[in-house]
């Protein structure tokens, strides 16, 4: 259903089997994968981006409590960390948020083939103005994701 463009029909799907079983941590990160997507959309105003943003961010943590190395939800995480969610609770001792690159390491040793996210690394590094870097990943994400 994603691939052929029924985002709307996905969700549902995606909602149901999370609601039958709120512990199919997969089920989880999808739905927090498609309010993440939904979050990028330009048409959307900064209220309600940051709704999807931070119900991206609930699904996401749904899914880490049931499956903490779940990579698909780590990859969200720090995806959804880079976008400015960061709740007090992710905040370490310090005070610091957990460490981009660390965070990316991880989710790679967990999964290697994990084309999406080398793509939002990608666009974190070009943010960061790592252009160089951000070319590598994006080119690692389309070998992959043939």
């Amino acid at each position: 259903l994603e691939t052929s463009g029924d985002r709307a029909g996905a969700r549902q799907l995606y909602r149901e089997t999370a609601g039958l079983d709120p512990s199919f941590a997969r089920a989880q990160a999808a739905v927090a994968r498609l309010h993440w997507e939904d979050a990028r959309e330009e048409r959307l105003d900064d209220g309600d981006r940051r709704a999807r943003l931070n119900a991206a961010w609930a699904h996401t943590q749904r899914a880490l409590a049931e499956t903490p190395q779940l990579a698909e939800a780590l990859s969200l995480k720090r995806t959804l960390l880079a976008e400015g969610i960061e709740p007090s609770s992710v905040r370490d001792g310090s005070g610091l948020a957990p460490d981009q690159h660390e965070m990316h390491e991880t989710i790679i040793e967990l999964r290697p083939s994990f084309a999406d996210e080398f793509s939002r690394w990608a666009d974190w590094l070009e943010g960061q103005g790592r252009r160089a870097e951000a070319d590598r990943a994006r080119e690692k994400a389309n070998t992959l994701d043939i």
